[in-house]
């Protein structure tokens, strides 16, 4: 497509970036969070001044992870509802699966929160390799791990399966149809796509030429 407009949105860069409805909600490294009409990209509201790193947004709630701390933000009454202060276990990753809440922490714990009385309901450990990202591919959980790997999760039995093993630090990873693109680490990253379906690489991009920004999931 075709770049229409650029908007000079935050003075940091962007860390996250949400649809609801009409609306843009986008998260800054200038700990700012700002929600956009979507035709006019006029700024409705700032809703807060701390840094966040990561967001989703969920029926008609946005939910927030900062370092220490899980909140949720009503977007019909524009209120804060709840609040999880996580004390020094800090969040590396989170997603929404099945009305839960999936929460990974550097303690290598996971937690699992019922989203209707927002209380943890069981703390998973799938071993002493903490998660970094998360996904959903086929109503199924996925892991990329610290030692470099893919993995499903099952979050009831406690267990995962090893389903792509990799030699490069995994920056990032996005999942889009059947197939996982994976960001590598490194001053030159290069991108990876590989087929969940057909269980190999279809197509790498090298030396990719600026830092990328890591996605959400």
């Amino acid at each position: 497509g075709e770049c229409k407009t650029i908007k000079d949105a935050h003075e940091h860069a962007i860390t996250s970036i949400n649809l609801h409805e009409n609306k843009i909600i986008t998260l800054s490294r200038d700990n700012s969070i700002k929600i956009w009409n979507i035709e006019t990209l006029e700024c409705i509201r700032k809703i807060s001044d701390q840094f966040v790193a990561q967001s989703i947004v969920y029926k008609n709630k946005l939910y927030l992870a900062s370092l220490y701390k899980m909140e949720v933000y009503n977007l019909d009454t524009n209120t804060f509802e709840q609040g999880l202060d996580l004390l020094d276990n800090s969040i590396t990753c989170f997603l929404i699966y099945h009305h839960k809440l999936i929460i990974s922490l550097k303690c290598y714990f996971c937690m699992i929160i019922n989203l209707e009385t927002f209380k943890i309901e069981k703390c998973s450990y799938f071993g002493c390799n903490r998660i970094n990202f998360l996904g959903i591919w086929k109503n199924q959980i996925l892991a990329s791990f610290t030692d470099n790997t893919i993995n499903i999760l099952d979050i009831e039995k406690d267990t995962y399966k090893q389903i792509l093993f990799v030699t490069y630090n995994i920056d990032s990873f996005l999942i889009f149809q059947n197939k996982i693109m994976i960001v590598s680490k490194g001053l030159n990253q290069n991108i990876n796509i590989f087929d969940l379906e057909e269980n190999k690489f279809i197509h790498t991009f090298n030396e990719i030429p600026h830092k990328m920004e890591k996605w959400n999931n």
